[in-house]
């Protein structure tokens, strides 16, 4: 589900996309949440 919605990112933010994708692939789940919780 995570990554499904990291597709959803523009293409131009490469450095976000890849930031993601290590946090998930590394189980880095915790932090995030904190960073979704933080925008709110």
């Amino acid at each position: 589900m995570v990554n499904e919605l990291i597709e959803e990112i523009p293409n131009t933010e490469v450095e976000l996309i890849n930031y993601l994708k290590n946090l998930v692939d590394n189980f880095c789940l915790d932090v995030i949440l904190d960073l979704i919780e933080s925008e709110e």
